[in-house]
């Protein structure tokens, strides 16, 4: 199927994911939704990329896939269930959607609003310190604190691919050369698991788009921008340069607090 058709294809069972969220279940029912509704956001992001070269809307998208988890993580709060498992910070790749798309700010919110300490019902350890250490850099945490997270990763990866937490160490000493050293490394070792589970995932509409375009590493380049690691230079796969720069000039609107509004005038009104 071309990446048009997919496109098209994700956009109607987006449509019917968010039809779900507008009918206002309790969030902890609708979880699984919410992470779908994720999914296609960052497929329709990178589809608009790949597709017709549209900056704008790439970002508008991925704005749209962090909204939904912001949204899901307030709601969880709200309602009195922040311990469902999947609240687990690293869960979620909305962080790094935020960052890709420029929008600083969100990607800090909905670190603040993911737990602060490791959800072993809801992901591997390793990935929680990886997240938890990226929001604390972005927020020019106390060096001594990142300090400590950045051992709590070392610590949870021993035997594992070092590349993340090489990257995390370069950013955390504002070494660029090891930076885009340790990147490159990610970025091959994230192209090696798409080409593994490419074959097993062809019904899956999502896979595709979301494979060529790693999401993750923009975060990453985003966060080294931010901190004055510019890598202007350098070319890196899965990781176009034209969106490597610039962000959103407005946020888009928040189409979950819209709905929100909405579903809370359809309960008054069904009283």
């Amino acid at each position: 199927m071309s990446l048009h058709a997919l496109q098209q294809r994700i956009k109607e069972e987006l449509q019917e994911h968010l039809a779900v969220i507008a009918n206002g279940r309790p969030a902890a029912e609708q979880g699984p939704v919410y992470e779908e509704v994720e999914q296609c956001f960052q497929a329709t992001a990178c589809c608009a990329l790949l597709v017709a070269a549209d900056r704008s809307n790439f970002q508008k998208h991925l704005c749209w896939a962090a909204l939904a988890r912001r949204d899901f993580l307030r709601r969880s709060q709200e309602e009195g269930t922040p311990s469902d498992f999947r609240c687990a910070r690293s869960r979620s790749e909305a962080f790094f959607c935020a960052l890709a798309a420029g929008d600083i700010a969100l990607a800090i919110e909905i670190g603040d609003l993911s737990p602060a300490t490791w959800r072993p019902d809801g992901e591997y350890k390793d990935d929680f310190a990886y997240q938890y250490f990226l929001h604390q850099h972005l927020k020019r945490a106390e060096p001594g604190y990142r300090e400590a997270v950045l051992q709590q990763l070392e610590e949870a990866v021993p035997g594992a691919d070092p590349s993340r937490f090489d990257v995390c160490r370069a950013l955390h000493q504002g070494a660029r050369e090891a930076f885009e050293s340790a990147l490159e490394a990610l970025i091959d070792r994230h192209s090696l698991e798409m080409d593994g589970l490419r074959p097993q995932s062809g019904d899956v509409p999502t896979f595709e788009p979301r494979s060529r375009v790693f999401i993750e590493g923009l975060a990453l380049l985003r966060i080294a921008s931010e901190m004055g690691l510019h890598s202007e230079a350098r070319t890196y796969r899965l990781c176009p340069w034209t969106v490597r720069e610039g962000a959103l000039e407005t946020r888009p609107d928040d189409i979950f607090a819209e709905m929100a509004h909405l579903s809370g005038r359809r309960r008054s009104s069904a009283r």
